[in-house]
């Protein structure tokens, strides 16, 4: 059985069946829209599901655990050996890393042992469900590294080694997820151990590759930030009363808006109600690609109709265009087919078909 928490404390609650637990969204800080997004339609499989409830005045986010064996549960009942528990916080940290590619922030799952969910694959393979609020909160008194060290607690990792990640106090979230990632390659043997930095002076390639690793995981964690910006803003009502100009994010980027302008390719239409229904696609890099071929495709759609490497967009000097790639059904701009090879500049909000399938198009 779950313990229940308070909204005080967490900001969610469970429900009174304990099926759900549940967050009042008007209380619980700015939502977040192109995450919530994440979480309610593209739905990675190590999320808990989600949906929104409205419930007099406010809506509610509520997250399914119905079925789900907290890792408290598998604890309390199941003997697990050291090198299976080691497995357990591996996925878990390997996870975290993966939802960084999502633009998820890493501070906002619960990484508390009664809200990681576990599934046993087999011995020696696990996969977690975790429960993520896509609202932005100010709590000073959140720390992402003891919530990191409180899981490896209960996993049994020795003090010792627990120790070690007091050194990663203050960095980003990203960056603590790397060196924890290196810390568990380190100690795959739970009869043996080695501080989480090579304490040898003298091993200079070791002190140099960590140093190019956290200036790595540094630059990473500014870019997620800035690009998270750019995303949010694509969601964003400008009438919406909400908002604060004097508060506006967009300052961060304002020196070099073009480095880091983005676009959006979506089923559903801009501004009416099936905006986040269908397919979404975030263009986040330069030469973007369409078709079926999964392995070189950005946007990979499965209709027979559609190419393997049906058309492409291209990002140059802040502007988006399209080219079709030779494909047999070809590739329409607001209902006028293009030529082959011919670069074709996209207006914000046009309509853009790839054989039989419709998409808008959405610039920042």
């Amino acid at each position: 059985m779950i313990p229940e928490l308070t909204s005080e404390v967490t900001g969610f609650t469970l429900d009174a069946r304990r099926s759900w637990l549940v967050m009042n969204l008007e209380s619980s800080g700015r939502v977040i829209k192109h995450q919530l997004d994440i979480l309610l339609n593209r739905k990675p499989e190590w999320l808990l599901p989600g949906a929104l409830r409205p419930a007099d005045d406010h809506d509610q986010l509520i997250l399914d655990i119905c079925g789900q064996t907290s890792l408290v549960s598998v604890l309390s009942t199941e003997i697990l050996t050291p090198g299976q528990k080691q497995q357990v916080f591996q996925a878990l940290i390997d996870t975290l890393l993966e939802a960084g590619d999502w633009l998820l922030d890493p501070s906002l799952f619960v990484l508390d042992a009664r809200y990681v969910f576990i599934n046993r694959r087999s011995d020696e393979d696990y996969s977690l469900r975790l429960a993520y609020w896509p609202v932005s909160q100010s709590d000073p008194s959140y720390n992402f590294v003891l919530s990191i060290t409180r899981l490896m607690e209960m996993l049994d990792y020795p003090a010792e080694q627990i120790e070690q990640l007091d050194q990663l106090e203050g960095q980003p979230p990203e960056q603590v997820l790397l060196s924890v990632s290196r810390f568990c390659q380190n100690h795959q043997d739970p009869d043996t151990f080695s501080p989480l930095r090579n304490q040898n002076s003298g091993d200079r390639q070791s002190d140099v590759k960590t140093r190019c690793l956290n200036k790595v995981a540094s630059g990473l964690s500014q870019i997620r930030q800035k690009v998270t910006v750019f995303i949010e803003q694509l969601f964003t009502d400008p009438d919406d009363p909400d908002i604060d100009d004097e508060d506006s994010c967009t300052q961060i980027i304002a020196a070099d808006p073009d480095s880091f302008r983005m676009a959006l390719l979506s089923e559903g239409k801009p501004g009416t109600p099936d905006e986040n229904t269908g397919v979404r696609a975030y263009i986040l890099v330069d030469d973007f690609l369409i078709g079926r071929d999964e392995k070189s495709c950005d946007l990979v759609l499965a209709s027979p109709g559609i190419g393997r490497q049906h058309a492409r967009i291209c990002r140059r000097g802040g502007s988006f265009f399209i080219g079709d790639l030779g494909s047999p059904n070809g590739t329409r701009v607001d209902g006028r087919r293009i030529n082959k090879d011919a670069d074709v500049l996209l207006g914000d909000n046009c309509q853009i078909q790839f054989a039989d399938q419709i998409f808008f198009f959405t610039a920042d």
